[in-house]
């Protein structure tokens, strides 16, 4: 299943290109391991000659936070659904509830390409309840 949640603040407005397209965006936490992994590939590799460009090219380079959902977290009160066939752009408005997000996503959302899902198998993907 290509679909997941994530939490946004009440005024998230995922940003598009100039064709109006939303423009996919990792999530905070793979920032925050992309920057990590950064970090330990340049301490493995401080000694070996490298130039520090050379180094992040190992590791897919500097992570770019344009390429991010950056923002507090404690702002993050809200649902989105989101697709991550690419890194994720946004399947659905921004919801108080959880539970009505599902709602939605019963409504005007597919599982798999066009494959409608009920309410219950989209309990189970994105909140994991029965």
């Amino acid at each position: 299943m290509a679909r997941e949640i994530r939490k946004v603040p009440v005024d998230w407005e995922h940003p598009k290109n100039a064709k109006g397209r939303f423009i996919p965006l990792h999530t905070a936490e793979t920032y925050n391991a992309h920057c990590k992994e950064a970090e330990r590939a340049l301490r493995e590799y401080a000694d070996s000659g490298l130039s520090r460009e050379a180094i992040l090219d190992r590791v897919g380079g500097e992570p770019d936070p344009a390429s991010y959902m950056l923002f507090e977290e404690a702002s993050a009160t809200h649902f989105q659904l989101f697709e991550r066939s690419t890194e994720g752009t946004p399947l659905s408005p921004i919801f108080e509830d959880a539970e009505d997000l599902v709602d939605y996503a019963t409504e005007h959302c597919t599982g798999w390409g066009r494959e409608k899902m009920n309410r219950e198998d989209w309990m189970e993907v994105l909140l994991g309840k029965h």
